[in-house]
């Protein structure tokens, strides 16, 4: 029995073929050429079904903020104050400071590098201050 929509041989007494899954009807002539119902496509027509794409609407770009490069600068000065033993510190807690000053009243990014910047700055003078005082106070002890 022929598959009246796809048109594949299928055994005769089933119910759906078994290419397509379309329900068999029983024809008189079993051998018979399969019969299409599906109109045969016109000359132009289209070949996909699918809706027609609609054209998204055109994407405006968000401007970007201005970086604040002081902040960053004072950020890696402060990070080289560790293998530097603290000698950059004072400048970097001075570059750090004036970026996040300069990027708050300009609206630029960096403000995160900048404070970083300022705490390891700190953290490197209070700990040099408290060696020196440490030993300061050592020295007139013995």
């Amino acid at each position: 029995m022929f598959c009246q929509y796809c048109g594949s041989q299928n055994p005769d007494g089933v119910g759906f073929c078994s290419n397509c899954g379309a329900a068999l009807t029983p024809s008189a002539n079993p051998a018979a050429a399969p019969v299409y119902t599906q109109p045969p496509m016109q000359q132009g027509a289209p070949v996909s079904t699918l809706p027609p794409v609609t054209p998204l609407a055109p994407v405006t770009m968000i401007p970007q903020q201005k970086r604040n490069y002081l902040c960053n600068v004072g950020f890696f000065c402060a990070l080289l104050s560790w293998p530097l033993m603290g000698i950059p510190a004072i400048p970097a807690l001075i570059i750090s400071i004036m970026g996040l000053i300069s990027s708050q009243k300009n609206n630029e990014r960096g403000r995160g590098f900048a404070i970083a910047g300022i705490i390891i700055s700190l953290v490197f003078i209070i700990t040099g201050i408290v060696a020196a005082v440490v030993a300061i106070i050592n020295n007139n002890i013995e």
